[in-house]
């Protein structure tokens, strides 16, 4: 990743699910909640079930969507 917070980021999990790269959501979102510019992320991953596969949605991904660090764009 890049050094610099405020550096967009195409995020792609294609198969490999939203784990990978939910570590690297989580740092962005700390330090925007710390005070500082974070870039906004391009998620897209796959999902086989969209209902039973979306994990986080209502949790970590809700939250990291209204700070405006990331758009998710899950594909069934």
């Amino acid at each position: 990743l890049p050094l610099c917070y405020e550096t967009p980021l195409v995020l792609f999990a294609a198969g490999s699910g939203l784990a990978p790269m939910h570590g690297f959501l989580q740092e962005r979102a700390l330090q925007k909640k710390a005070g500082q510019e974070v870039g906004e992320a391009l998620f897209f991953f796959r999902c086989q079930n969209h209902t039973e596969d979306y994990l986080y949605s209502e949790t970590d991904l809700k939250e990291w969507e209204e700070l405006v660090i990331v758009k998710f764009r899950p594909e069934d």
